[in-house]
């Protein structure tokens, strides 16, 4: 018994994605011994039903959420999850039914965001029935200027006031000397009254962010999860991912479709090799999936290869 535990494999939690590794999980080794790296190799505790069942729950409240923001009856909402797991994709098509009648006005901006920027599209879509989607502008959580005009903008309060007070010092030309210039002559006003909703998707794990080393943006997170509603996907981790992946592409025959045009034979060999790797794969998503099929179309006989080559990690020599 001693000499297993000098043996961490023997430990490892069991793995439903990998055929060699499943069964039940182990006990805890006692005293906190230096097997317990093994045991938590897997952060995400849950089984493969829970996941699923999990996720899928959430994606119908995704819908349901989608539906009372462009309707006015939710100000703000703020969608988490791994890269790639259809958030995007989900929301977009919910909108593009909310929209058909011309009710809402629906916009998606992403990429990085300046703080100005955001400030002229919360201004440029401030009524009411308009809806401002960003998209993995994460760059606005970590920003001061960002994040107090986003607490103005999602409050909670009846009339809410949001202002932008500032002048910059711009170099106007190569040889002319510096101006300066103030927001008014942007076409902005220094304030205004916001009765838009906004969504907000991000790859950010907030929880996982808060309960971490506190920042000096922290206490507006904080502040600014006080006044939306936070969706967690509940799809962090990589073996959670490849289940969901799983779940997406084999229930909707994604890879068969004629934009893919894979068999189904193609597409179950997409799904085992990432199902085998997924713990060298970096970030698996559906995107993950859509790509390898790419190379299953135009090379079905090496892709094998070609896909070790391009979507699992080289092991970096000791």
């Amino acid at each position: 018994m001693a000499q297993d535990r000098k043996n961490p494999a023997k430990y490892q939690r069991s793995d439903p994605l990998n055929p060699k590794k499943r069964g039940r999980p182990p006990k805890s080794t006692p005293n906190g011994s230096e097997n317990d790296v093994a045991l938590s190799i897997f952060e995400d505790k849950r089984g493969d039903t829970a996941i699923i069942s999990q996720v899928t729950e959430r994606f119908m409240g995704l819908e349901l959420f989608a539906e009372d923001i462009a309707k006015g009856k939710m100000r703000s909402l703020i969608v988490s999850g791994a890269p790639g797991i259809g958030k995007t994709y989900s929301l977009l098509k919910t909108m593009e039914r909310l929209t058909e009648d011309g009710t809402v006005v629906f916009h998606r901006t992403a990429g990085y965001v300046s703080t100005i920027e955001m400030y002229r599209l919360l201004f440029e879509y401030r009524h009411a029935g308009n809806v401002l989607m960003f998209d993995d502008t994460d760059n606005v959580f970590y920003d001061d200027n960002s994040l107090n005009i986003l607490k103005a903008a999602l409050d909670s309060i009846p009339q809410r006031t949001i202002s932008y007070r500032t002048k910059s010092t711009v170099e106007v030309g190569e040889d002319e000397d510096l101006d300066d210039w103030d927001i008014d002559e942007k076409g902005l006003p220094a304030e205004f009254e916001f009765n838009g909703t906004c969504i907000f998707v991000t790859n950010v794990d907030f929880y996982a962010y808060l309960n971490g080393p506190k920042t000096r943006v922290s206490p507006h997170i904080e502040a600014l999860l006080n006044r939306t509603q936070y969706l967690d996907m509940c799809l962090h981790h990589s073996r959670a991912v490849a289940l969901w992946i799983q779940h997406m592409v084999k229930g909707q025959n994604m890879l068969q479709s004629p934009e893919h045009g894979l068999t189904e034979a193609q597409s179950d060999g997409v799904l085992s090799f990432i199902v085998e790797h997924y713990q060298q794969i970096h970030k698996p998503s559906l995107r993950t999936a859509v790509g390898i099929a790419d190379l299953v179309r135009n090379h079905p006989t090496n892709w094998v290869t070609l896909a070790r080559m391009t979507k699992i990690k080289p092991v970096t020599p000791k």
